[in-house]
């Protein structure tokens, strides 16, 4: 049982002491943005971040609301951090926030979570339950101190980073990987589960869906398909067989139309009908598989796209057997969660003509050997994450600007008139009263 799992029954009987509720203690959690398993895991109803803004800003608050668990809670902006715990001081509700500051950092100013953990000597978690590999524990120890360079060596010596000359040749690289890799599994819906591909940046991912939808249509693992025009010009071939994911919130159990279809969700194209529509199929972390029926209005409206690869912050969460990213366009706080996502082994790629600058690159030449490629690409990697900062508090932004300076004939003025000044005799200092009197 995780943490987070484990701590609604201990909330709950801490804030029973006296006289019991008559019903149980609401408990309540916020995160940014959605992760469907949240419910079906510590049982906790959740919103999103920008769900529970919209209630405090324009309904009850957090009226009924006795803890609030706010999860990835170093992604939150502060504003809005300042705007919940302001509403949590006037309904007396709890706040429990969780999260890493050393990973996906908040759009806005962010450095409260941290600022706070620090203020109050808030837990931490110091033992790694996820890495099974010796080599990838030890790199993650390191690089939570702060030496990113040193712990990047270390994975290259574990065999976990792969260098290769160009960013095409990389996304083939894990293209590749991931093609000898999902073998291991014979069931699509364990691929899912088991095995993830990320980048940090939409350009990549596309192009890594794209790619690997390519690779399973070539090897004959796709039946009939449908090609939906998109918002903006875009297209989306869809296939039976392919892997999804849902990039809309339908809550259709709402309306008694099935299981609620929520953004995040990756699912298996299960059937495409004479009208276009597609019928999917997703697993609980229960094991129970659900299925839905999309139509090609809600396909074209974006409801859906290929889920083959994911953006390493939709993976935040996930815990895999295997990760391969594509490191290129990743900051320090977006690659540790790549990098940390699977408990058998994480891979990352690198590009070295994208990583080296031109000067380098003209001081060394090509790389004369797999070796040196390696080591010229974690070198420049490093040198890449080291510009990285840890997020800073909104109130850092907000320091009142130094006064203009003077003009040049207001300058010499003021020099004469110090000189004037430092001639005078020196003279008892007055009281406030003599100041000020006329």
């Amino acid at each position: 049982m995780s943490r987070a799992a484990a701590r609604p029954r201990s909330w709950r009987h801490a804030v029973w002491h006296g006289t019991p509720p008559a019903p149980p203690t609401p408990v309540r959690r916020w995160r940014p943005s959605p992760r469907p398993t949240w419910k079906q895991g510590p049982g906790i109803p959740s919103r999103t971040l920008a769900s529970w803004s919209r209630r405090i800003a324009d309904g009850p608050g957090l009226e009924g609301v006795d803890v609030l668990v706010v999860d990835e809670a170093a992604m939150t902006d502060d504003r809005q951090m300042a705007a919940l715990l302001t509403e949590a001081e006037r309904t007396g509700t709890k706040v429990v926030a969780i999260g890493d500051p050393q990973q996906l950092q908040a759009i806005g100013p962010g450095g409260g979570f941290a600022e706070i953990h620090r203020l109050v000597g808030g837990v931490a978690l110091t033992e790694n339950r996820r890495q099974a590999h010796e080599g990838e524990q030890a790199a993650l120890r390191v690089w939570r101190t702060g030496a990113r360079r040193e712990a990047l060596h270390m994975m290259a010596a574990a065999e976990r980073i792969h260098a290769v000359e160009s960013a095409e040749e990389a996304r083939t690289a894990v293209l590749a990987a991931w093609d000898a890799a999902r073998g291991r599994w014979s069931d699509p819906h364990d691929q899912l589960a088991e095995l993830v591909v990320l980048a940090a940046r939409n350009d990549d991912v596309t192009a890594l869906n794209t790619g690997a939808q390519a690779l399973r249509r070539t090897a004959g693992e796709l039946g009939q398909e449908h090609t939906y025009a998109l918002p903006g010009g875009d297209r989306l071939t869809l296939a039976t067989g392919d892997i999804v994911r849902v990039r809309v919130n339908d809550y259709r159990s709402r309306r008694d139309q099935g299981p609620d279809l929520l953004n995040g969700y990756r699912a298996v194209v299960a059937a495409l009908d004479s009208q276009h529509r597609i019928r999917i199929t997703w697993r609980t972390p229960d094991s129970t598989h659900q299925d839905a029926w999309l139509t090609p209005d809600q396909v074209a409206g974006g409801a859906l796209s290929l889920g083959y690869a994911m953006t390493i912050a939709a993976s935040q969460g996930l815990t895999a057997t295997t990760a391969l990213t594509y490191g290129y366009g990743a900051d320090a706080y977006a690659l540790y969660p790549g990098i940390t996502r699977a408990r058998e082994a994480n891979h990352l790629w690198l590009p070295l003509a994208a990583l080296e600058d031109e000067e380098t690159r003209t001081l060394l030449g090509d790389a004369r050997s797999e070796t040196e490629r390696l080591e010229r690409a974690v070198s420049a990697y490093a040198k890449l994450l080291r510009q990285d900062r840890p997020d800073s508090m909104v109130s850092d932004h907000l320091r009142p600007a130094p006064e203009p300076a003077a003009a040049p004939a207001e300058r010499k003025d003021q020099q004469v008139s110090e000189r004037a000044q430092s001639d005078l005799p020196a003279q008892r200092p007055q009281s406030a009263g003599a100041l000020y009197r006329s």
